[in-house]
């Protein structure tokens, strides 16, 4: 049904002009309301440009258009950057990782946002470690650069930008994961790398490779 209503849509000459235009030059659309925006970036992704950056003054429309574009669109890197309290800080170190890290990618961005500052695109780009199951990597300099990013060191991990050691293990939970993550070493090597829920702290998801950075909500 979804690919029927968007075939529809994207076999229109309107759109088939669009394609065609935005390529070489500006285009400015009016009478463009609801989810009819959703389905436009879509179509860019999919047929013009797999970089997207879409910037309203609306904040709810951008969290309606989130939720569409979460529904009809197959790109992996959907976000949403805003920098003001109510941001979800997980979905705004997201979109500076898809901006400064990605090849594809749709920001969805509040207008007000764009103008604060924060910190360089190279400063958080080289302060992403990648952490590979099998890889060597010292212990204590895990912990260290974790103190250095911002993390909170506690007893038990209980939200975004904490960590905790016991033993070989250390669990941390990056702004730009859904759920906390537990690392095992044996000895200097990874041992394992896995998700856990919060409250049961059992594992629930095991993972090949992170990478974390700095904990931006500390900044």
């Amino acid at each position: 049904m979804l690919n029927n209503i968007k075939s529809k849509i994207y076999e229109s000459s309107n759109l088939k002009i669009l394609n065609g235009k935005v390529k070489d030059s500006n285009i400015f659309l009016r009478g463009i309301n609801g989810s009819f925006i959703s389905f436009i970036l879509d179509y860019c992704y999919s047929k013009i440009n797999n970089k997207i950056v879409f910037i309203t003054n609306d904040s709810e429309k951008i969290s309606l258009i989130k939720d569409d574009l979460d529904f009809i669109n197959d790109c992996e890197y959907i976000s949403v950057y805003q920098t003001d309290k109510s941001t979800d800080n997980e979905e705004f170190t997201k979109s500076l990782s898809y901006l400064s890290e990605n090849d594809e990618f749709i920001a969805l961005a509040n207008s007000e946002s764009i103008n604060k500052k924060i910190l360089s695109k190279d400063k958080f780009k080289d302060s992403l470690i990648e952490l590979n199951k099998n890889d060597e990597y010292l212990f204590e300099e895990l912990i260290q650069k974790l103190s250095e990013y911002g993390y909170e060191k506690k007893d038990f991990v209980e939200e975004t930008g904490d960590y905790s050691v016991r033993g070989g293990i250390i669990d941390l939970f990056p702004e730009n994961y859904d759920s906390p993550i537990r690392i095992e070493f044996f000895g200097e090597t990874i041992d394992s790398i896995r998700e856990f829920d919060i409250t049961t702290q059992r594992s629930v998801k095991e993972l090949q490779r992170i990478k974390i950075g700095i904990n931006i909500s500390s900044k």
